[in-house]
């Protein structure tokens, strides 16, 4: 099939991903040592930058930034860390848990900035020289820009198909078009809470195209909702978040090594988890929170990190806890 050639077709359904976010910062775009981590290509930029560098500068603390820097440490480079937000992993984390992944970013070397977005990229002879962000220059020989990503819209142009921040799509994933359908990182939910509106991970990838895949071949299916589950790893320290960072209410559990868990609830229910260092059963958690079960027999017990399926059987509530 030739560039610009119709197809016809019953059922079309667009997956077109995402790409990656590069804000309106002066130099970021074009400037000698400056990548993205989206592409392969930029992947073999970044390695081949590496003969050269000594320092490097990542723009943006969400998981991509955070591999980034991890990756960068061990190839023995100086690394600073460029949050604009407060706190590290601020789609993921509160303050007090993002605290917890900063101190072993500091432990291993990194420079961590929050508050602070970059401003200007400076250059050099040889490309990047430095970054400016907070009126400070940070010099560096490679900049990684993990500012995120942004639904790929470009196919809609005059396409007639809704969107906004992504392909508007109803829980049966139909755009505004007949016949046409959406699954992927492209999509928004407009039904779904604000912040989870566009939810570009890999269990909603899957879970929409398979939704998409089944009402293309006129077999009803519904898709629950977009799934703000996360879990990382910084320096072999485990993090997972899923739902909301605040309820009505909160269960905490902490082993005074490091490890913190909670578990907020609204309404008596599940609403939303984020853990450090100890992760097991997160699954366990989010799946009730899905399912919307009530909890509070299960009290503090909750939030404890040996907390799994078999506690939900209504014989064995009494457990022993150590």
């Amino acid at each position: 099939m030739g560039r610009g050639e119709a197809v016809a077709y019953d059922r079309l359904l667009i997956a077109s991903g995402s790409r990656a976010f590069v804000p309106p910062v002066p130099g970021l775009a074009g400037t000698r040592g400056v990548f993205e981590l989206k592409t392969l290509d930029d992947a073999e930029g970044i390695l081949e930058r590496l003969e050269v560098a000594r320092r490097a500068v990542v723009i943006g603390s969400g998981f991509i930034g955070l591999e980034a820097v991890q990756a960068l440490v061990r190839h023995g480079l100086a690394v600073t860390l460029l949050e604009a937000q407060r706190h590290v992993l601020p789609a993921m984390l509160d303050s007090e848990m993002a605290a917890l992944v900063e101190r072993r970013l500091v432990e291993h070397g990194v420079q961590v900035r929050t508050g602070s977005g970059a401003e200007r990229i400076l250059e050099g002879d040889d490309g990047v020289r430095g970054v400016l962000a907070g009126g400070v220059e940070t010099p560096c020989e490679l900049v990684i820009c993990a500012a995120g990503v942004r639904a790929d819209l470009s196919i809609l142009d005059g396409s007639g198909i809704a969107g906004n921040r992504g392909i508007l799509v109803d829980a049966r994933m139909r755009t505004s078009v007949e016949g046409v359908f959406a699954a992927g990182d492209v999509i928004e939910r407009p039904d779904a809470p604000e912040k989870h509106q566009v939810v570009p991970n890999w269990p909603n990838a899957v879970s929409t195209g398979r939704i998409a895949a089944w009402n293309m071949l006129g077999i009803d299916r519904r898709h629950p909702g977009l799934e703000a589950v996360n879990v990382v790893r910084v320096f072999d320290l485990p993090v997972a978040s899923f739902g909301v960072q605040a309820g009505d209410s909160c269960l905490r559990w902490q082993d005074g090594a490091g490890a913190l868990r909670k578990v907020l609830l609204k309404d008596g229910r599940v609403a939303g988890g984020q853990l450090i260092g100890e992760i097991n059963g997160t699954g366990v958690l989010h799946e009730m929170m899905k399912k919307g079960v009530a909890v509070e027999r299960f009290g503090t017990n909750l939030a404890h990190p040996g907390f799994g399926y078999i506690h939900t059987l209504e014989p064995l509530r009494a457990i022993k806890w150590a």
